[in-house]
């Protein structure tokens, strides 16, 4: 078929989930029509074949043949003994498009020039050394997008003489850069980050999954002060600071912080917050290491946002949440998602002042505000280890309290609230039953069983168990959705 299609362009898809091995035959055929290739998703056992060019006349035998492709996603799943230069015969002055995940980089280094425009790189083996990326990056003067994903993980794997004995010690300047994505769990992205220049306008996500034992807080803090300022930016006119936020507490996992240049809705926010989708600053990392997250907040250019979403899924009291809100001076929508108990309201140890100077001077110009409460109908916690408010809550009843001291008139906040019930919309999963509340709260385990099987509640002890059931069932289905996008 491919021969009776003479010089039609080919278009090349290899689903990563196929038998790599068996597809062999299959996939040689196909690049023996390299030339006529357009774009390619290909995975490979082992080395990359080299496919042989057409026949050239005497004369030109020794140039190479011009690819027309313009994007090639490469999948290998062993680490050869040995790496070899791929695509030997040919050149690529068209690609605009490369993706390599699990393989070496080393083969595809020619290939790779200034008609890029997208590059993303996934646990790539050999691990490339932060100077060697910032070499092949300082050739691709066109790159619009760069991903980089656990492309500095820490293998102990042997090294790939291309890969160990460049030497590039300079910054690197990508003028035309529009999106950035780093997602590592080594100190060498902070490092790579810190040597990239680019425009103010570009789109950064920084997520490290750990901060290991070679990067202190300072090194990360440093690295982020650099996104708002003139630091590590083309030469050009500095873009207004942002005027929405999102932050995010994950639990016990991580902090997230997102920007957004323009003000948007705090329900739109709400939308963005699990993609941050356009913003112009996105900011993961652990939340164990104290010191670094006051750092970060300390930098965080909070006093001329106009809408914020701040998030607790689950009150701990590990976040500064009042130093966050002193920060707003300048919000005027606010959006506060916070965790409530039914059974643990009578326990609270402190009731809302108006009185209370410090919360009182909190939020001067905020006009609305939403609430969305994660309402559960039962506590895997008894009463007495209940974690007090949460901070966000304290803000709302102390916004509510400021409401209401004014006249008719004068009032001039407007309080939306929403109720998020974990147990009945089955959609969602109660986060009393979560392993990571668990985790925070091995005494809340004991205690479930016990309020569970208590002769004493009679069937209401079976219906919670069957809540617990359905929140697992929830779980998974929706586990299986994800994997499936």
């Amino acid at each position: 078929m491919l021969r009776r299609s003479a010089d039609a362009p080919i278009y090349v898809y290899e689903h990563p989930d196929t038998d790599a091995e068996r597809n062999k035959v299959t996939r040689g055929v196909v690049l023996s029509h390299m030339r006529r290739i357009v774009s390619a998703q290909l995975q490979f056992p082992g080395l990359i074949p080299d496919p042989i060019a057409p026949p050239l006349p005497v004369s030109t035998s020794t140039r190479r043949v011009a690819s027309i492709a313009r994007s090639f996603r490469i999948y290998q799943y062993s680490i050869p003994a040995r790496t070899r230069p791929a695509f030997t015969h040919f050149d690529f002055p068209c690609l605009e498009e490369f993706s390599c995940s699990f393989g070496s980089l080393a083969p595809f280094n020619r290939i790779l020039g200034p008609s890029l425009r997208r590059l993303e790189l996934c646990q790539c083996i050999p691990v490339p050394s932060v100077d060697y990326l910032l070499d092949l990056l300082s050739r691709l003067t066109q790159l619009e997008e760069l991903v980089l994903k656990n492309a500095f993980r820490s293998y102990t794997l042997p090294a790939d003489n291309a890969i160990a004995t460049t030497t590039y010690q300079g910054p690197v300047s990508l003028p035309h850069l529009c999106v950035l994505k780093i997602v590592d769990d080594s100190h060498a992205s902070v490092a790579a980050l810190g040597r990239l220049i680019y425009p103010p306008f570009a789109s950064v996500s920084l997520q490290l999954l750990h901060i290991d034992e070679d990067t202190s807080y300072q090194q990360v803090a440093e690295v982020f002060r650099d996104q708002f300022g003139s630091a590590n930016r083309i030469q050009c006119v500095i873009p207004s600071q942002p005027q929405s936020v999102t932050i995010h507490r994950h639990s016990t996992t991580d902090l997230e912080l997102r920007f957004w240049r323009d003000r948007l809705p705090v329900h739109e926010l709400r939308g963005k917050r699990e993609t941050g989708e356009s913003a112009c600053i996105s900011f993961c990392c652990p939340s164990t290491n104290g010191d670094l997250i006051a750092a970060l907040l300390a930098l965080a250019p909070l006093s001329n946002v106009k809408a914020a979403l701040l998030m607790e899924p689950v009150v701990t009291g590990s976040l500064s949440w009042d130093s966050i809100l002193l920060s707003l001076s300048s919000v005027e929508e606010l959006g506060l998602e916070y965790e409530t108990f039914h059974n643990g309201v009578a326990n609270m140890s402190w009731a809302v002042s108006s009185g209370d100077s410090a919360m009182s001077a909190m939020l001067p110009n905020v006009r609305n505000v939403h609430v969305w409460e994660r309402r559960h109908l039962h506590s895997a916690l008894p009463p007495a280890a209940l974690h007090p408010f949460s901070t966000l809550q304290h803000a709302e009843q102390m916004l509510a309290t400021r409401n209401q001291s004014m006249s008719g008139l004068e009032r001039g906040i407007t309080i939306e609230r929403h109720a998020l019930d974990f147990h009945e919309d089955d959609g969602k999963v109660c986060l009393c039953e979560d392993l990571v509340f668990l985790d925070m709260h091995p005494e809340a385990l004991r205690h479930t069983h016990l309020t569970q099987s208590s002769p004493e509640d009679g069937d209401r002890g079976s219906a919670r168990l069957k809540t617990w059931f359905a929140s697992r069932a929830s779980r998974i289905r929706r586990s299986l959705r994800r994997s499936r996008q």
